[in-house]
């Protein structure tokens, strides 16, 4: 346990080892999220997929939800804006 963690900082020694190797403020940093290209994604290997789903016929089946201004959003989104 005292490799694992000493006062507050965890992972002790795995950042002994990269110490060596890295940059400290690489190390020491918050940690940071990363974007996904959904949209790109949306229009390039699943807008098949996403303009089935989006489709009037299948947002019109339940009746809760107002097809018109999804199919606007999902065009615009198509049209890069």
């Amino acid at each position: 346990m005292r490799m694992k963690i000493r006062c507050v900082t965890g992972k002790w020694a795995l950042r002994q080892i990269l110490y060596r190797h890295i940059p400290g403020d690489l190390i020491e940093r918050p940690k940071a999220g990363f974007g996904v290209p959904i949209g790109d994604c949306f229009r390039g290997p699943l807008r098949d997929w996403a303009e089935d789903l989006l489709s009037v016929s299948k947002l019109g089946t339940d009746d809760l939800l107002d097809p018109a201004p999804i199919r606007q959003v999902w065009v615009e989104h198509l049209s890069g804006h």
